[in-house]
């Protein structure tokens, strides 16, 4: 009966010490690649995009195997050096559009990493080399209102809001994801000339994040897109130009929670595919 019990208080400090010695998500800066998408688009187009990622230290052990240079993506791993420049596998895109998170090591100061982030339409790569993507880290999110910038309403072009939700680390070692769902944020659109009365008022709705199966990290964040404002609210096509302005909603829970946002719009040619973006 003895031996049974030191066995069992062996094998439970066994699993605690492991569990204390795994990954811990507060350990790591998170930085957010907002697009990462492959597929058929709007007239014809073929979007694809590209993620690369350099060191200047002598090696990174990213949190997660996500690197693959492979066309097939077999043999994943996490590590970049010094010497070579690494790319994100495609396999990890998500079907809803909502890009892809990184964990860098706080051991390393960020600045020791370099990130581009490339979209590209294949069906006119004759003509253009794509647009760069800004990747941003969550000190770029905000608990309280910001705003995007005008956004022209002309007709032969078509603006996508993308709008993100923050991972909210809340205590050491732990990690609280913002939830999605109906008390995400408001979105009210402003003639740029006039940011008094919105002429578009309305509650927007973060899906859930999503992770791989066994890991504490997510791979995508809380997410929700509109793919054409003005053709979502035609009302937008009487001024020239607008202004977006996005508020987080804060939870009067106890503790209180301060949900974070970041948000960009794309706004593309119909005619060209040429890509602009307009970030906070």
């Amino acid at each position: 009966m003895k031996s049974a019990l030191i066995a069992t208080l062996s094998a439970l400090l066994f699993a605690t010490s492991m569990f204390a010695l795994g990954p811990n998500v507060a350990d790591y800066h998170v930085v957010l690649v907002p697009v990462f998408h492959f597929g058929a688009g709007a007239f014809g187009s073929q979007w694809t995009t590209q993620v690369s990622i350099a060191s200047t230290s002598d090696h990174v052990d990213m949190a997660m195997a996500l690197f693959d240079d492979s066309p097939n993506c077999t043999s994943l791993d996490s590590t970049i050096s010094s010497t070579e420049v690494r790319s994100i596998c495609k396999g990890f895109a998500s079907s809803s559009g909502s890009g892809v998170l990184l964990y860098v090591p706080k051991s390393l100061e960020l600045a020791e990493l370099s990130f581009n982030a490339r979209a590209r339409d294949l069906s006119r790569q004759a003509s253009s080399a794509g647009t760069e993507i800004s990747v941003v880290t969550e000190s770029h999110f905000r608990n309280r209102e910001f705003l995007l910038l005008d956004i022209p309403s002309d007709t032969r072009f078509r603006a996508n809001l993308r709008v993100y939700g923050a991972t909210e680390s809340f205590a050491p070692g732990s990690l609280y994801i913002h939830p999605g769902g109906e008390s995400s944020g408001s979105l009210e659109i402003y003639d740029s000339r006039d940011l008094v009365a919105p002429l578009v008022s309305t509650r927007i709705n973060l899906s859930a994040p999503e992770a791989i199966a066994g890991s504490p990290f997510l791979l995508h964040p809380a997410f929700v897109s509109i793919g054409d404002l003005v053709a979502t609210f035609p009302q937008l096509a009487n001024v020239p130009k607008y202004t977006i302005r996005i508020t987080p909603y804060q939870t009067i829970a106890d503790p209180p929670r301060e949900w974070s946002m970041w948000a960009f719009v794309s706004i593309t040619n119909n005619e060209t595919q040429e890509v602009t973006t307009v970030s906070p």
